[in-house]
């Protein structure tokens, strides 16, 4: 049975194994991916430290939205610019009332989103959440 034989190398070998290299990068590569935060949507909202002994505001504003997403200032349906002269105009106020938050628990996110970025970009400084028992579920009502 004849047999054949490799041909023998007389000098250096000419290409090299470079499979453990690319090995080693692509589970540096994934290392990485996996440490990089991601990137997110935030919009910061900066509420009150808590302090007690605050007078209660006498004029407070009701910034609502509905399950159809309809923007209400103080229970009236509103559109986006007329919602940003009505707080334009309470801000205008010698005291600058408390905005409050009020959406329907099957408002949408992104409406939910939306209006708070309105009031945010308005520049009012007291700002509140109403009717948090509401969302404690974070969940549509069925």
């Amino acid at each position: 049975m004849p047999f054949t034989t490799a041909p023998s190398h007389e000098g250096p070998m000419k290409d090299l194994n470079i499979t453990p290299f690319i090995d080693v990068l692509l589970v540096l590569l994934v290392l990485l991916i996996m440490t990089i935060p991601i990137m997110t949507n935030v919009t910061e909202v900066e509420l009150p430290n808590g302090d007690g002994g605050l007078e209660p505001d006498p004029v407070i504003n009701v910034v609502g939205l509905t399950a159809g997403d309809q923007m209400l200032w103080n229970g009236e349906p509103v559109d986006k610019p007329t919602l940003e002269s009505s707080i334009a105009r309470a801000l205008a106020l010698p005291t600058e009332p408390v905005l409050r938050f009020s959406p329907d628990p099957a408002a949408s996110y992104n409406a939910s989103a939306k209006t708070i970025l309105v009031i945010k970009d308005s520049g009012s400084k007291k700002f509140a959440f109403d009717r948090l028992h509401e969302h404690k579920t974070f969940a549509r009502a069925e």
